[in-house]
């Protein structure tokens, strides 16, 4: 089994995180490198072509521009937690002047979970980005915006199925969550 270790890893690292890497993005590389999500007619593996449209489109244009290595596969995941970021700053931009904004904002940005997460190339980053920048948008409006807050709780719950479908077990309730509060 040592022999199959890709040169320049050690032999007692967990790769547990490559093969999932490996399988998230594989569609977008074919797709690169051979102009089909599959790069043989007996490839089985569907990949994630049609059950998360948005990351491999987003896998697919990094490849295509950068190359098809790990480390743009990660950028990708880089990017979805800086738009975070972004979206958190822009939410609570009002309250800049306060220690806690400055303080929130540095221990998203330095969470050593969300840190780790975001710098691998999986699917979770993107729907954490997603769910809170719906969450965030939510906040902005108040009980006598109700028909934009359930166009953002529906266009959020699209995007984040379009990401990874299991994410809507946490999106959908949460936002009725929200909105139930509204109502009380």
């Amino acid at each position: 089994a040592v022999a199959a270790i890709p040169e320049g890893l050690p032999a007692e690292q967990d790769y547990g995180i490559y093969v999932d890497e490996g399988y998230k993005t594989f569609s977008a590389r074919n797709m690169v490198a051979f102009g089909a999500p599959r790069w043989h007619p007996g490839d089985d593996y569907h990949g994630w072509r049609t059950a998360s449209p948005i990351t491999q489109a987003a896998f697919y244009l990094a490849f295509a521009r950068f190359g098809q290595v790990l480390e743009t596969a990660r950028m990708v995941s880089v990017m979805w937690f800086a738009m975070f970021l972004v979206a958190f700053g822009v939410a609570y931009y009002r309250e800049r002047c306060s220690p806690v904004f400055w303080v929130g904002l540095l221990m998203l940005g330095f969470q050593y979970v969300l840190w780790i997460i975001s710098r691998t190339a999986i699917f979770e980053i993107a729907a954490l980005s997603v769910f809170y920048a719906t969450l965030l948008l939510l906040r902005r409006f108040s009980k006598t915006a109700i028909t934009y807050a359930i166009v953002i709780a529906f266009v959020g719950a699209l995007v984040t199925f379009g990401i990874k479908r299991n994410g809507l077990t946490i999106v959908a309730p949460a936002v009725f969550g929200i909105m139930a509060a509204w109502a009380i």
